[in-house]
């Protein structure tokens, strides 16, 4: 009579053995494919291979799904690994008797740093080799599929208030009155400076009105802001100043423009400035109506490595307010504005016309207590920002070098796994307590003392008679 197939395989735990090395087979197949499939269209092992890409609002799903598959397969080879690991670090029969005749003992049914260095050289050796091979599919092999998106770092900022939005009349540039040219100083007039951490005020039309078409361009932006920014995404102020803020931000994938809301009614200018010495040119700017619109400017977010460390830097530092730990929320001070960060010989826009010799600046901090919301403070808090959403695109990429790498370390378990199941031979390695036991009834140990296995307190009372008898001798 035939035997089935089944049955023709080898018995006990080589036969599971084998099926485990059939599965690490498998995922080895899918891996070499995929990296075949790679070097074949990028052409070399160092390029990274993207194979899909689509909006970053669906990536959701088809990321989910790539990572589940690179967890089924890492799955599959380190439970396939861990099975013969455990095969080659239990002991066999003959290896628990040596050790028992030492008055020592062995753990059975446990990975054992302890069985290691009692077992032979050959398994000890394979043991190492499966648990070193371990280490790359445990740190890498998630993030050999890498997800790609695609971030921006130029984008524009807006402060105003909630009136903006509601249709109040607002004057270009802005009640702060950042303009182009940029800053001058006290000391020479004629000198010009970009103003730091205010974005790039080059862009921004002069005070004085002109019909050109950065003056154009930049009325256009307010009113199409005003209008349209209704409908973009409502953040909290955490979040918001999380992703815009230089000391927390990490580029734009999801949102660009962003149009930050302080509450109260708008900037009265006269109350800001001091501008009783001015001249008349700068009367249609510097009215006694309510501005909604303290600044907009271009803004850009980019990245700078200092000793070894990544941080995200932006050119509108200056803009973006600072948390007040005793209030915990997030207030816009005006007032920092009179003296931009350490530069205390500056003041911005000290003249706002070439070779005037009236300086126009804000007003001592004396004067705004006078400029007041809330309890003659200059600090206002913010209500919310207005982000505009963006349509980017997200990419999934095969990394082929750690691809490469973890081909490697599944092909050193394959072959580990076949000199382990062809070399050990009839010694059975006693895997459970059940295997030990089962041993144990069919060959009794030969010590007449010993009828079983041997616990490790029956080894510690031996070795504490054994010390009393010597030192009896």
């Amino acid at each position: 009579m035939q035997l089935p197939r089944w049955a023709r395989l080898p018995a006990g735990w080589r036969r599971l053995a084998i099926v485990n090395m059939v599965l690490m087979s498998v995922a080895l197949v899918i891996m070499i494919s995929i990296s075949l499939a790679a070097f074949l269209v990028t052409g070399d092992f160092k390029q990274t291979w993207i194979f899909h890409t689509t909006k970053c609002l669906d990536i959701s799903t088809p990321n989910t799904l790539v990572h589940l598959l690179l967890n089924a397969l890492s799955t599959i080879v380190l439970a396939s690994s861990n099975f013969l690991m455990q095969i080659c670090n239990a002991p066999s029969r003959q290896e628990i008797d040596k050790t028992h005749a030492k008055q020592d003992w062995l753990d059975i049914g446990i990975p054992s740093w302890r069985n290691a260095f009692r077992i032979s050289w050959f398994k000890f050796v394979a043991w190492s080799i499966l648990f070193l091979t371990s280490i790359p599919i445990h740190m890498i092999f998630n993030s050999s599929v890498i997800l790609l998106d695609n971030r921006m770092g130029d984008y524009r900022m807006t402060i105003a208030t909630q009136g903006y939005f509601e249709g109040a009349a607002y004057i270009p540039p802005g009640a702060s009155l950042v303009n182009s040219p940029p800053l001058t100083t006290y000391f020479n007039n004629s000198d010009q400076y970009q103003p730091p951490g205010l974005g790039n005020s080059s862009l921004i039309p002069d005070i004085q009105p002109h019909t050109d078409n950065q003056s154009i361009t930049h009325a256009q932006y307010l009113a199409s802001t005003a209008t349209n920014a209704q409908g973009w995404k409502m953040m909290d102020v955490s979040a918001c100043l999380g992703m815009y803020t230089e000391k927390s931000c990490y580029g734009l994938r999801d949102y660009r423009d962003v149009v930050i809301i302080v509450e109260g009614p708008g900037w009265d200018d006269p109350h800001l400035w001091n501008s009783s010495e001015a001249p008349h040119q700068i009367s249609q700017t510097a009215t006694s109506e309510k501005n909604p619109v303290f600044i907009s400017t271009q803004c850009r977010m980019f990245g700078e490595l200092q000793d070894f460390t990544p941080y995200c830097r932006s050119d509108c530092n200056s803009i973006i307010p600072n948390m007040s730990p005793a209030e915990n929320n997030w207030l816009f001070n005006i007032s920092n504005w009179s003296q931009l960060g350490e530069l205390n010989w500056f003041r911005w826009k000290a003249s706002l016309y070439p070779g005037g010799e009236n300086l126009l600046g804000f007003v001592s901090e004396h004067g705004l207590e006078h400029y007041n919301w809330k309890l003659g403070k200059s600090t206002f808090k913010i209500s919310h920002c207005m982000a505009e959403p963006r349509i980017s695109d997200c990419s999934f990429a095969v990394s082929k070098p750690l691809f490469l790498v973890l081909i490697v370390s599944i092909g050193l378990k394959l072959i580990v796994c076949a000199i382990v199941i062809w070399t050990l031979g009839p010694e059975e390695s006693l895997v459970t307590p059940g295997d030990v036991i089962a041993s144990f009834l069919s060959s009794p140990n030969n010590n007449k003392c010993v009828r079983g296995p041997m616990t490790q307190m029956q080894i510690r009372t031996n070795r504490r008679k054994v010390g009393h008898q010597s030192l009896s001798n």
